[in-house]
This record gives C-alpha cells, structure tokens and sequence, in this order.
C-alpha cells in the first residue's frame, strides 16, 4: 500500500484535531448542509493529512541519503512536493511518534520504578492482570515488596548490567502468580516489563528440551552448500520450533523494495507468497530502522486492544517508552494491513550481515493468538544470527567468485588483443571495433556462467 493509505493521520507531526475525523481517511459522505467552520475544518485536516504523507516521504528518501528529494509520483500528484522541506525536529517527532505510541500490548504489564527511591513511578492500566491491584493501589509501593522473592527482585533492580540477567523469574506476592520480568535500566528509572511465565517453561525439563532443539537446528544450518538449501532449511525448522503457521524469509533489495525468498507454511493454507515482491512502502525506512536496532518484534494478537501507562500525576513521560520495547504497541497502520491478510499474531527477527538490514524472518499466525516466552524468543534470535552469518558467508563467497571471473576476463582480454596485434596489421578504428566485440563476447561468457 502507498504510505497515502498506511498513515491513518497527521499527529506523525505533532498534533492536529485528527481522531474524530479521520482513520484511514476522511469523514464519510452526510446529507446534513456542510457549514463555513466545517468546510474549514476538513480543508485544515487534509492539509495535515497531506503534511503528514510528504513528511513521511522525505524522512524515507532523506535517510535512504537521497537527500530528501521527493521522487516523480509525489512531484506530480501533490502541490509543493517539490519544496517541501523539514526540520530535524520534526524528523525526530515523526521518528518518536511513528513508533513510540505511549501504549503497550495488553499480554504483559509495564511498571517503572523511581531510580532514587526504587518505589513504582508507572504501571501499566492492566495492572491486575497480574498483581490484583489498580494502577493507583501500587504508586508509592517498594517495586521489590510486590513479589514474594522481594531481596532476589531488588538485587536484579540494582544490578549495573540488567540484560545479563534477563529473564528474571519471580511470583507476584498477591497473587502467587509466576512470572518472567525484563529489566532495563534508564538514566532516571528502572523499568520492568512483565509476561506470564510460559508452561515449558517451569522446570529444568522443558529448558534442555528447548536447548536440544536449539543446537540441533545450529547444527544443520551449517550443512547446505548454497543460500538457497540454507533458506529453506531454515524456514522449515523454525516453523516446527515456534509453532506459528507459515515462515517466510523477506529479503531487501537494493531498492528497498522486498522478496520473498523462502516459505514454510502449515497444511491448509492455499496461499503461497514464495516469490512474490512488495513495495518498500509496505515496510517504510522507520520501521527498516527499527528492525536494524530492535531484531525481535512479537505481537502476539492483533485484535487485543493497546493499554495506556498510568501515572500519579497529570504530566506523564512517556520517554520511558521506547522502540526495543518486547511489549510495545502496534502501530494502528501496522494493525489494519495484518488484520487485512487475515494475520492474528506475528513475530519478525532481523537478518543482518554486517551492519546492513538484509532480510526478515516473518511468522504468522492465523487462528489465534500466539505468545513465545522470552527464552524462547530469545533461543530463536540466536538461530538467526547464526544464519545471518552463514548468510554472510554466501555472499562474500559469491563476491569472491565474480573478482574472480572478472579477473579472468581481464586476462583473457588482453591476451586476445596481444594476439591479434602481433598477428596481423589493423587501422586504429578496426582495433577499437575488434576491442569491442572481444569485451562483449567475454562478458556475455561471464554471465552465461553465473
């Protein structure tokens, strides 16, 4: 879809009197006599609109180093796209806002804790999910008096390096719930965002099972001779260790634009995108950003309604929030296409070689929603970066092998031309002609050989 159709609205600019009026357009049509303040009105709210749309488009064109410049079809189809211009803080707002929603998804609860005085600064408005409590119940409270290991929760709030110690599993006093937390520190608060703790989980049973999967799949990924055979080996374990019903493997181009590559998908899904190419629009430069920095994204039901973050006071910050966030909400955009392919749930892990974005790994699930507890996301991020390295090794291998043939051509070049100057007697034109077929030929063989 054009981003004309993925932003729902423009308070990607910083505000605007949108959400009554507008989510994937405009009003509706009405009989009732449109009046001189409404007519103002839907004119403002559409030039927000188009605002919005070319701030998108510039930040896309800007950060792929195109220096901004609008492409033809903008040229062509808005008014002022070819001055548009826009500040580095509007840049910032739209990358913050684009991602950053305020909200969290509903499967988890979201608490942050006060640096000084390790008391609950926030929580999230689903707060009894887990502790039996309200938002307003927990403010003020120790964060570590909240679970029965209270001195095991506070050590790992304290902790300099809380990612070494990620999960951290825990039983909410109240509720006698067992749960996993993940802990990040921040210059002013601590924050924790919490999951139930998965089943298989529990003991140490179902952790060496998880383990054995994990190095068996390690395993075979170093056996395929070709990138082909590593994709599709690759799709097919992943399947059967996540659960969801289709894999796919998406690879950018140099264009931005995607492929996919490889696919595994459940009995009973007629559908197939193996081979299929979609616009760099459907996953915008913002969001290739976000897969560069944050390479697991889970949503694990599309249909679940986003939960607000409480706070004591009128004057939330929502800076606490941001884009590595395991419980992050979905951009509504995001929403509407998935729900459209009929997807109820999804992770995504990035394939990077080197420091560039090369591809996704996609899973979809279709009849449910579909929750994978940290350690699993975690085992499966680890499988990826293994096959991001075969990846990379591929690839340097087939830059190795063209050097090769080009250097090959090279000397076959010059060895002709030799040949023939010490053969026979050519003009200075009928050279250049020969010179010509000789490159020719030569590069045709090169490529009939790739």
């Amino acid at each position: 879809p054009s981003p004309l159709f993925l932003l729902p609205n423009p308070q990607l600019l910083g505000g605007g009197p949108t959400a009554r009026m507008m989510k994937m357009g405009y009003a509706g049509v009405t009989n009732e006599p449109v009046t001189d303040v409404q007519e103002e009105e839907k004119e403002k709210l559409l030039q927000e609109r188009k605002d919005a749309v070319l701030l998108h488009h510039y930040y896309q064109n800007k950060e792929a180093s195109q220096d901004g410049k609008m492409s033809d079809f903008y040229n062509e189809m808005m008014d002022g796209a070819e001055t548009f211009s826009a500040t580095e803080a509007e840049l910032d707002n739209y990358a913050r806002n684009t991602i950053n929603l305020g909200l969290i998804q509903p499967h988890g609860v979201f608490v942050a804790i006060d640096s000084e005085t390790e008391k609950v600064l926030a929580v999230s408005t689903n707060a009894a999910v887990f502790f039996g409590d309200e938002p307003q119940a927990l403010f003020g409270i120790k964060a570590s008096e909240l679970f029965q290991e209270s001195t095991k929760a506070l050590q790992a709030m304290r902790a300099e390096n809380t990612s070494l110690l990620n999960p951290v599993g825990l039983t909410v006093k109240k509720t006698a719930t067992p749960v996993q937390i993940i802990l990040e520190k921040k210059p002013w608060c601590t924050t924790m965002e919490i999951e139930a703790m998965a089943g298989d989980m529990h003991g140490n049973s179902g952790l060496w099972a998880s383990h054995s999967k994990v190095r068996s799949i390690v395993d075979g990924l170093r056996s395929p001779r070709n990138l082909q055979s590593l994709i599709d080996f690759a799709v097919k374990e992943i399947k059967e260790f996540a659960r969801y019903d289709r894999i796919m493997v998406y690879r950018f181009h140099d264009d931005f634009h995607g492929e996919v590559v490889g696919e595994a998908a459940s009995e009973g899904l007629e559908t197939s995108y193996m081979g299929l190419h979609f616009p760099a629009t459907d996953i915008p430069q913002r969001a290739r950003d976000v897969f560069t920095s944050c390479r697991v994204r889970q949503v694990v039901d599309f249909q679940a309604q986003a939960v607000e973050i409480a706070w004591p006071d009128a004057n939330p910050n929502e800076s606490i929030l941001n884009s590595n966030m395991t419980l992050r909400a979905v951009h509504p955009c995001h929403v509407e296409y998935c729900e459209a392919m009929g997807i109820r749930a999804s992770l995504v892990l990035s394939v990077m070689t080197g420091q560039k974005l090369w591809g996704l790994f996609v899973c979809h699930k279709y009849d449910g929603p579909h929750f994978l507890p940290y350690s699993k996301r975690t085992a499966i991020e680890f499988i990826i970066q293994v096959f991001s390295s075969r990846v990379a090794g591929f690839e340097e291998a087939e830059r190795s092998r063209e050097k090769g043939l080009m250097t090959q051509v090279q000397t076959q070049l010059v060895e002709q031309m030799l040949q023939r100057r010490s053969s026979t007697l050519m003009d200075e034109s009928s050279m250049e002609s020969m010179e010509s077929c000789c490159i020719r030929a030569l590069l045709d063989e090169m490529e009939g050989t790739t």
